[in-house]
């Protein structure tokens, strides 16, 4: 894995649960079709095997690549991609949904490629994994446990063939898990920028660059995954959830959870109990 300690996929323990679902899924050997869109409903994960393809996420700028790449996409942002120069490209995708889609699969995503798009060396392998996943979900009657089981296999061997990066920082890493250990307390991001010897620019710079986000959107996210996973777990009520995770201000929270789930919180709850029912 490219010496890249900090790749490694660990957090795929917490899909061990039947709350992801992948109704389908296809393999286009000609694609020529351009997208520019924004997708309201599912999450895909996607493959150009050949070929050349562009792609754009959001306002980040676009990438043309000439080599196989795996890419995702969600209803977050606006995404446009295509084929490239050589007018065509060997597509990939599978579809997800359920309710761990979000707060278990999305966070593996969002670390494996946080810009959406990523290249990798090791098409035929990669190939094969997404080809053995897609045979599985197109059956009559798929095996969801194994549907997700191959898809870690997948990924494995997406960020088997993909470009090291630069270790994580030791002083950010220290700053994470001190963050991942409560994410509901009331956090100084100037204190801790300075306990560990950064500047407040600097810190907040070198965050983004690394983690792939501002500190207080990091801690956001944090909060309302931790809310997220102890609905499925019914480990509490929502008021009581989202006290534990920093949040007196009902509205508020229902606000923040929206955004990042696309529902309010009881009906999240709500979908949860009629998915696993």
């Amino acid at each position: 894995m490219n010496g890249v300690s900090e790749q490694k996929l660990v957090v795929f323990d917490h899909m061990s649960s039947p709350g992801i679902f992948l109704p389908s899924g296809r393999q286009h050997p000609d694609c020529q079709v351009h997208i520019d869109t924004v997708f309201y409903d599912l999450l895909a994960i996607q493959f150009c095997a050949s070929g050349s393809l562009y792609f754009q996420r959001g306002e980040l700028p676009l990438r043309t690549w000439e080599q196989p790449v795996f890419f995702w996409t969600d209803c977050r942002s606006h995404y446009r991609y295509g084929p490239g120069a050589s007018g065509a490209w060997e597509h990939h995708w599978v579809q997800l949904h359920g309710p761990a889609v979000e707060s278990h699969f999305l966070p593996l995503l969002e670390h494996l490629a946080p810009e959406g798009c990523i290249p990798v060396s090791n098409a035929r392998e990669c190939q094969s994994a997404i080809l053995d996943l897609i045979s599985l979900v197109n059956q009559p009657l798929p095996d969801s446990w194994e549907a997700v089981h191959k898809m870690q296999q997948f990924l494995v061997s997406v960020q088997r063939g993909a470009p090291g990066r630069p270790s994580l920082d030791a002083r950010l890493r220290n700053v994470r898990e001190e963050l991942e250990q409560d994410p509901g307390a009331d956090w100084d991001f100037s204190a801790l920028a300075r306990k560990y010897g950064f500047s407040y620019s600097h810190f907040r710079r070198r965050f983004r660059e690394q983690l792939g986000s501002s500190p207080r959107q990091y801690l956001i996210s944090l909060r309302l995954r931790e809310v997220a996973r102890g609905l499925m777990e019914e480990r509490g009520s929502i008021q009581e959830l989202a006290a534990e995770a920093g949040y007196e201000d009902a509205a508020h929270f229902s606000k923040l959870f929206k955004q990042r789930y696309g529902v309010p919180p009881a009906r999240y709850r709500q979908a949860l109990r009629q998915f696993q029912g």
